[in-house]
Formats: C-alpha cells, structure tokens, sequence
C-alpha cells in the first residue's frame, strides 16, 4: 500500500515537474518575445523623434517660402503700381504734348 501511495506521488511529481518546465519554456519565450518588442517600441520612439524633427523642419521651410512668396508679390504689386503709374504719367505728358501743339 505504502509503495502504492510512492508510486502515485512520483507520477504527480513527475507529472508537476513536466508542467513546471513546460511553463519556464513558455515564461522564458515570453520574455524573449518581450525584449524584442521593447527594442522594436525604442526603435519605433527614435523614428518617431526623426519624423518629428524632418514635420518641423518642413513646416519651418514652408513658412519661409511663404513669407517669400508674399515679400515677392508685394514688390511685383509694386512693380506694376509703379509702371503703371509711370505709363499714366507718360501719357499725360504725351496727351499734354498734343495738346499744346495744337
């Protein structure tokens, strides 16, 4: 009865025994998996911080291209106020010249 009572023990140990390296297996494939992924989440946080800078410095350019754009189109509308003016002032020396020759 007692080597009964061994025997049955034994195959609960040994059945334990399997389990319990059956779940180190699994807890240590786990936290392979788990330091890859934090690798994988740092890599991501320094593309993130890339990106960010590259958005930064996009977004910088074009408000500068803009604020050129602009500088230029004042001096064109000023270009052309002042030809125009010129061209008016023009003509009405010529329009005064004919006039007086007459």
């Amino acid at each position: 009865m007692e080597n009964s009572s061994l025997h049955k023990q034994l195959s609960i140990l040994r059945t334990a025994q399997v389990e319990f390296e059956s779940n180190r297996h699994d807890i240590l494939t786990l936290e392979t998996r788990i330091n890859e992924l934090q690798g994988q989440c740092e890599e991501l946080k320094s593309l993130k911080c890339i990106a960010e800078r590259q958005l930064e410095n996009a977004l910088e350019t074009l408000q500068v291209e803009r604020e050129q754009r602009y500088a230029l189109k004042k001096e064109l509308e000023g270009r052309i106020k002042n030809d125009s003016l010129a061209g008016l002032g023009q003509l009405a020396l010529s329009i005064a010249g004919n006039t007086s020759s007459e």
